[in-house]
């Protein structure tokens, strides 16, 4: 069974409050997205049984659950933010996993040794760093030992607040929508690239994926993610650029809802996943 760690320097609330809709709705659509990552880093550098993974920003435990799929006894250290997404990894009941709550742009290194991963995988969780980027990429090169790689993805183009933000547009022209991530969130791949060079990685690759929100079937289902799921990253508790109550923009959201023709495939996030390796000690 996983051994569950906690660390009292840790906060994520919100994270906790949002993670049954985000298992629900947003943890299958993105795992098109982390299983293309994974396939990308153990490319760069196959898994032998000497190797040790890091998933940074595990949530509700896609990407742990891969990894150990594709390799049932290499140890792996989860680390997230929040401690009810922590939970939900305990529940899968993943042998070999030690679970950690904790802050990755500033690891508790009694329970996550530099240099001694030799693959880190970050997928989506970046971006929610705000002006901490740059030290969570450089806690990553820590965490790797020399020749270990690291794969961390980014959403590039996020379309699904656009249903709520239309709806918001007819009601009052002068609407101007919010946006997920904050001004100083990276956006495009050559910041991260420029953020994992500036850290010491080399080798650098880059791999896009387009990831459609394929939970999301119906207008219902949409109501649903959005008015109940409580994300901090996609839903109206921090959407607050509709200055009324947002019961009211429903008949509207509903009318906008019906006029996608597919909308499981036409919402949805595109994800950019650069890749790096720490370098190798000179022989």
């Amino acid at each position: 069974m996983a051994d569950l760690i906690i660390s009292k320097a840790a906060t994520g609330e919100g994270w906790s409050d949002g993670s049954a809709s985000y298992e629900k709705y947003l943890a299958p659509a993105t795992k098109l997205g982390i299983e293309r990552l994974i396939e990308a880093l153990f490319k760069m550098h196959p898994p032998t049984a000497e190797s040790k993974f890091l998933d940074c920003g595990a949530g509700t435990g896609i990407s742990t659950s891969i990894l150990r799929e594709r390799h049932p006894f290499i140890p792996i250290t989860a680390l997230d933010l929040s401690p009810g997404m922590i939970e939900r990894i305990r529940q899968l009941g993943l042998s070999g996993v030690k679970l950690c709550v904790g802050d990755a742009a500033a690891m508790d290194r009694t329970q996550i040794p530099r240099d001694f991963f030799t693959h880190v995988v970050a997928a989506l969780m970046i971006q929610f760093s705000g002006d901490k980027q740059p030290d969570v990429v450089r806690e990553f090169y820590d965490s790797l030992a020399p020749g270990g790689v690291a794969g961390i993805s980014l959403s590039t183009d996020i379309n699904i607040a656009e249903p709520w933000n239309r709806a918001c547009a007819r009601l009052d022209p002068a609407y101007e929508p919010s946006y997920v991530h904050d001004d100083k969130a990276w956006t495009a791949p050559e910041q991260l690239e420029a953020g994992m060079r500036e850290a010491g990685f080399e080798d650098i690759q880059k791999v896009k994926v387009w990831m459609p929100m394929f939970t999301v079937k119906t207008k219902e289902d949409y109501v649903d993610f959005w008015y109940r799921g409580n994300h901090p990253g996609f839903s109206i508790r921090d959407m607050g650029a509709w200055k009324g109550n947002p019961d009211d923009v429903l008949p509207e959201l509903l009318k906008v809802l019906g006029e996608y023709k597919d909308l499981s495939n036409d919402i949805g996030v595109a994800s950019d996943i650069v890749l790096g390796r720490k370098p190798r000690l000179s022989s």
